[in-house]
């Protein structure tokens, strides 16, 4: 079998010495160690070595033969009645050249193994904060020919009572891995049953139940390069989100106190896709007061790359029903689309810019919300009327902080430019103009209060903070001129 490279490294010259052992055998082996690892139980091995000091080694074939072990890690039990048996080769190289994981390189081995895993927890010293959980049990057959994996390989492993959980969130569910190796390309699919996922920063919001399936395809894989040509689906069917107590951008302010989210749809990395989010038994809590909803949404996604893509188009329409405390809610309705946006993933998160249109009933709730949780007294907000309101605006999201800037609002005779950004807290301004009135809004920390009656040099002043410089007076987007100062 062709295991290693083409040609052997040059041989020595002069009077170099060399050790070829033939035959080797050992048995009854009761303890091996691997690195962190170590396996415990009988065992055997049969093969061969060959050295040249400084200059060749060549390792095989070898015969490895262990019946039934355990694998430790540290002192704790990672896998039982683990028995594998096989075949190796290290082709002949030079170990002055070749370091560390590049001997995967001139490895060849068919090897089949299969046993029962004890705990996850045992790697808990390998992956910190993680506190992985589960049991199960594997089987592998695997054929190396110069370090790639070779068509008939394959991998099938089942967890139960997976789980892994930090400081900040908690994961688990029913596990089910599958990875074969074609001909031209390798195929693995990842299925959680009735996944769970809690979010410890929010109490009460959990996702549970249904089928979330992860679809991935590479190119032949080899041992220590990089994966290419990856191709992904994620599948998401009749997953359950409980929202009591999420309540991510206005704690003080907005909540939802109750209601269940619905997903299903199909995303691939290489294509895109669309996911579908319907709400359940949805309940509000706004100004102190219960507001039944319902929430549909469509996320619409458009691969740019493996890790760019494209939201053009994502819907999400909110009605509200009546409730006692606040103005005129029943059949209040808004509906938000996004007329552009690319979202790009990175390793300090994601980042990315949208464009964002909305249309709504009115603006009644909305300042009702207003007066009753700012500042800003109940007078001034009752001059401001926004009748058929209409929304455009800028968001971007870069290293953690969301900047929702410039965005203008106007409906009848009133108009309204914000300038917002979210981070640990929320702070900008805003400028309201309703006829002859501009007002100035403070947003620090949450907490909103009257400014001034501001100008609108004023506010391109607080733009710019966000934003940069404003724009320029010939190429400024205006409000429509009902809704201007006079």
């Amino acid at each position: 079998m062709p295991f290693g490279p083409d040609e052997d490294p040059a041989r020595p010259r002069g009077n170099a010495w060399a050790v070829d052992l033939e035959g080797v055998h050992a048995e009854e082996l009761g303890e091996v160690w691997l690195g962190w690892a170590h396996l415990e139980g009988p065992g055997q091995v049969d093969g061969r070595l060959k050295l040249v000091p400084q200059t060749r080694m060549e390792i095989g074939p070898v015969a490895v033969d262990f019946p039934e072990t355990s694998l430790r890690v540290g002192s704790r039990v990672l896998a039982r009645k683990l028995g594998f048996r096989g075949r190796t080769v290290v082709a002949p190289y030079d170990p002055r050249a070749v370091k560390g994981g590049q001997i995967l390189d001139a490895l060849g081995a068919d090897l089949t193994a299969q046993g029962e895993i004890a705990q996850l927890g045992a790697l808990q010293a390998l992956t910190g904060d993680a506190r992985p959980r589960g049991t199960g049990g594997f089987a592998l057959s695997a054929k190396v020919r110069r370090g790639v994996l070779m068509p008939g390989s394959h991998l099938h492993s089942s967890l139960h009572a997976l789980g892994a959980r930090s400081r900040t969130v908690a994961v688990g569910g029913e596990a089910e891995l599958s990875v074969k190796v074609g001909a031209q390309r390798t195929d693995a699919t990842l299925s959680l049953h009735r996944p769970e996922l809690v979010v410890r920063a929010q109490p009460g919001a959990q996702l549970h139940g249904g089928l979330l399936e992860l679809r991935a395809s590479v190119a032949l894989p080899a041992l220590r390069r990089p994966v290419r040509d990856l191709r992904a689906t994620v599948r998401v069917r009749a997953l359950r989100g409980e929202l009591a107590g999420f309540s991510p951008l206005l704690p003080d302010a907005v909540s939802i106190l109750k209601g269940e989210v619905r997903v299903h749809g199909e995303l691939s990395l290489h294509e895109g896709g669309t996911l579908h989010l319907t709400t359940r038994g949805l309940v509000l809590g706004l100004n102190q007061a219960s507001v039944p909803a319902r929430v549909t949404a469509e996320v619409r996604l458009k691969a740019l790359g493996q890790t760019a893509f494209d939201l053009a188009e994502s819907t999400l329409r909110l009605r509200t029903g009546e409730a006692p405390g606040l103005t005129d809610s029943r059949g209040w309705w808004l509906n938000l689309r996004l007329a552009q946006g690319q979202v790009q993933l990175g390793g300090d998160g994601p980042r990315g810019t949208m464009e964002l249109r909305a249309q709504a009933r009115d603006g009644e709730p909305l300042l009702s919300l207003l007066a009753a949780n700012t500042a800003v007294p109940g007078l001034l907000t009752g001059l401001f009327k926004l009748p058929h309101l209409h929304l455009n605006g800028t968001a971007t999201l870069r290293g953690g902080v969301f900047t929702l800037a410039p965005v203008r609002v106007a409906g009848g005779s009133t108009a309204v430019e914000a300038a917002l950004q979210l981070a640990e807290t929320l702070n900008g301004a805003v400028l309201v103009r309703a006829g002859p009135v501009n007002l100035g809004l403070w947003v620090r920390e949450g907490e909103v209060s009257v400014a001034s009656l501001a100008a609108q040099s004023w506010f391109d002043g607080e733009l710019a903070k966000l934003t940069g410089p404003p724009q320029s007076a010939r190429h400024a987007r205006r409000p429509p001129a009902a809704a201007r100062s006079k």
